[in-house]
């Protein structure tokens, strides 16, 4: 069995609310791809079983890591 990220193969959507101002939060990706310009070239990390994602918030501009519950097919 292979394990994938729903989120990084636009199988599901999550919707985050900010804890700071209760605005929407959107996924700028993997945690991976902020530490290494050529991360989106590498294997995805995984830790625990999750997908690291950073989520911004549209107003206030807060950024949240949050893990994304793999997949197995």
């Amino acid at each position: 069995m292979e394990r994938i990220c729903p989120l990084c193969n636009s199988l599901s959507n999550i919707k985050i609310t900010c804890s700071e101002c209760g605005g929407e939060m959107e996924d700028k990706g993997r945690v991976q791809e902020f530490r290494d310009s050529y991360a989106p070239e590498d294997e995805l990390e995984y830790e625990n079983g999750d997908c690291r994602h950073v989520f911004q918030c549209s107003k206030c501009k807060q950024l949240k890591n949050v893990g994304i519950k793999s997949l197995y097919i």
